[in-house]
């Protein structure tokens, strides 16, 4: 599957300073992704799309991408505190979409 918007089409793309929220002409080919730069982040970013929106069927899909950490910077011992965000989505069943969002925190020992 290939997704690709172009605002040259017809297609919608909105920067914020959180995220990148796109969609086809139609409305029926959505898409969140997480604006890595500004929210200060320099090595991941995820987002996820939607298609068929409206029509009844559809694919959920997403990704996250980013740079790799070698195995010789994760530390083997003591504690370590990850923090991040995470996206999911639902359409109920009446066909509503819904997308979910939050913060993360792991302590790592």
């Amino acid at each position: 599957m290939s997704i690709r918007w172009d605002e040259n089409g017809g297609d919608s793309i909105v920067e914020t300073t959180t995220h990148v929220i796109a969609s086809d002409a139609a409305g029926e080919t959505v898409g969140i992704a997480a604006n890595a730069i500004p929210l200060g982040w320099e090595y991941q970013t995820f987002g996820m799309w939607l298609t068929g929106y409206g029509t009844g069927s559809g694919t959920f899909g997403g990704v996250s991408v980013g740079a790799r950490t070698a195995a010789s910077a994760v530390p083997t011992t003591g504690n370590a505190v990850f923090s991040g965000s995470l996206l999911g989505g639902y359409i109920d069943a009446t066909g509503q979409p819904w997308l979910v969002g939050a913060s993360l925190t792991a302590n790592v020992d």
